[in-house]
């Protein structure tokens, strides 16, 4: 099950990571860390996991700010 999951995740984080600049494309590492953090952490159990690992580009993600096609910053205090 966890090999089919991170298989799902991977294709997720390609699919966005494919997305047009105007959609805030970002760099793949961060995109894997991003899911990364999410899967490790229990996100679907956040309070606030607003669009995490949608089809939404990566910068509207919850508490997620995108710079320079790289993850800038995030603010995840009240994810629970």
């Amino acid at each position: 099950m966890t090999t089919k999951f991170n298989l799902v995740s991977l294709l997720l984080v390609l699919s966005l990571c494919k997305k047009t600049t105007a959609n805030a494309q970002i760099n793949i590492q961060d995109s894997l860390a991003l899911v990364d953090l999410y899967n490790s952490t229990d996100g679907p159990n956040w309070t606030r996991n607003d669009r995490w690992l949608s089809e939404y580009p990566v910068s509207t993600w919850y508490g997620v700010t995108v710079y320079n096609y790289r993850v800038y910053w995030l603010d995840l205090h009240k994810i629970n």
